[in-house]
């Protein structure tokens, strides 16, 4: 009990954040049930260096079974807590297995993410690791990986890197060469990663299920050719803002067609209509992200032909993305919604073509009952009239954005709120059609429909609107929470 007391000094609840010290007291309390009987239970005010006491004497089980739940920046700290904390921690490498750096990319943390980190963290985990995931950091070089390669990771499934420019592609085949169970790779930014690791890495690792390659700019069409190989069954693929063209997807299709369910072509700038009509050839698709696709060419393939194939393709969609395509027209939409029973999702802001035909058609056809995401900002031909009896229908919605939408007013904002039941994200910003009105009684409407729940958690964006009164703003803050409403006058 003396080493306790002890140990108990040195036990810094400032060094845990809120969650942290709720979690450890949990477990002290759970401990105080286990070693006493009910009746001998003390009372609510036991003193802070009892619970302490109790806390740093933990059985060892009941410890792991708390420190596995802690962030690695927390089981960095707790390793300074007391020697037997310490030893724990250095002694049991499954408590290391998920590594998610992030935290230690914050500002706020005073740990820095460096070569020596990885290296210590790659000790602490040796073949327990399940998870890496290392942000961005001008610190790390191309050997900053290496120490993980000194293991066999059978475990390892999930790997995202961010915006480290040092490491090279022959370095992540290298790491990937100690993971043979690759299941999940992210690679945002990796301005090294060449289109030949990128191919070595699709044939090496065959039990890839998702790959998001996301502004890779070295990466081209020819990180897909001659992968007759490949053994991976992708079920979900991203590759924004890589420089590929029309024929990987097509390629690309005759392996995933049957097991493919998402993509994310974003701003592929080399990608036209014709990529619309590969993608009908993926048949389970379900999720489908092509923003800033060009569909101004080719010219000999119409955009309704175009669209009438994917639709017809990919008909179990439940979610299109499709921002900044002012190509897009109204019948583009309406075959999507003709065909495609499942859709929930869809996203077309930017749309200056689309008009009140397509949201008379989800009235008409019932589509609103089944919207539960739906951003048509900067859509300058939906009117009042069609948006006001559409808005009044959508009573399944939970993320509503209509931001720069000239056709948006308080009559509608009301609706919108009245109507739904599951309303968590309403965007009316930059809409200078709304003056506020609208916004009191929608907002008493949608809590009048959560009568359970005092503070509804609904978030609120109404910002870049000077037309509406400080008096409102103060009125939504109150109800909502300060934190729930954006209300920046820009």
């Amino acid at each position: 009990m003396a080493v306790q007391a002890a140990d108990a000094c040195k036990w810094k609840p400032s060094n845990f954040n809120i969650s942290v010290d709720r979690l450890l007291l949990q477990a002290t309390e759970t401990h105080k049930r286990m070693h006493q009987e009910p009746s001998n239970l003390p009372d609510t005010a036991v003193s802070t260096s009892m619970d302490t006491a109790y806390m740093l004497g933990l059985p060892i089980e009941v410890l792991c079974m708390v420190l596995k739940q802690l962030l690695v920046l927390d089981l960095v700290r707790a390793s300074h807590v007391c020697k037997r904390w310490r030893r724990v921690l250095m002694d049991n490498p499954t408590l290391w297995s998920k590594l998610d750096c992030s935290f230690l990319a914050s500002s706020r943390s005073k740990l820095r993410i460096s070569n020596q980190m990885l290296e210590w963290l790659a000790r602490r985990s040796r073949q327990t690791l399940q998870l890496l995931i290392v942000p961005e950091c001008s610190r790390l070089t191309a050997t900053s990986l290496a120490p993980f390669r000194s293991y066999r990771l059978a475990g390892l499934s999930t790997i995202v890197l961010t915006n480290n420019s040092k490491i090279s592609g022959s370095t992540l085949v290298d790491l990937a060469r100690s993971a043979p169970n690759l299941a999940s790779l992210t690679l945002d930014t990796m301005r090294q990663l060449d289109s030949l690791s990128l191919r070595i890495l699709l044939i090496r690792c065959i039990h890839l299920k998702e790959l998001y390659i996301t502004n890779c700019t070295a990466v081209t069409s020819s990180a897909f050719t001659h992968l007759e190989k490949m053994q991976c069954s992708l079920v979900k693929l991203g590759l924004a803002g890589c420089s590929i063209s029309d024929s990987v997807i097509e390629y690309l299709a005759g392996f995933w067609c049957q097991s493919l369910i998402a993509i994310d072509l974003s701003r592929c700038r080399l990608l036209t209509r014709h990529t619309l009509l590969h993608l009908a050839l993926f048949k389970r698709l379900e999720s489908v992200k092509i923003d800033s696709l060009n569909l101004s060419l080719p010219k000999n393939l119409s955009i309704q032909d175009s669209f009438l194939i994917f639709a017809e393709g990919c008909s179990s969609l439940s979610t299109l993305s499709m921002r900044d395509c002012p190509e897009l027209t109204s019948q583009c939409i309406l075959y999507i919604l003709q065909l495609c029973d499942s859709l929930s999702t869809l996203h077309i802001p930017g749309s200056a073509q689309i008009n009140d035909q397509v949201l008379l058609f989800m009235i008409m056809d019932g589509v609103c009952d089944r919207i539960v995401d739906l951003n048509i900002s900067q859509c300058p031909r939906l009117t009042s009239s069609a948006l006001l009896p559409f808005a009044s229908k959508l009573g399944h919605i939970k993320r509503f954005i209509a931001s720069s939408c000239p056709g948006i007013t308080d009559n509608i904002v009301q609706a919108v709120l009245s109507a739904s039941k599951a309303l968590e994200y309403l965007d009316i910003s930059l809409c200078p059609n709304v003056r506020g009105s609208g916004l009191h009684e929608g907002i008493q409407a949608y809590l009048n429909n959560h009568p359970s729940s005092k503070s509804s958690g609904l978030m609120l964006n109404v910002s870049s609107n000077p037309q509406i009164r400080v008096e409102t703003i103060t009125y939504l803050k109150n109800v909502l929470g300060e934190a729930n409403v954006a209300s920046h006058i820009g």
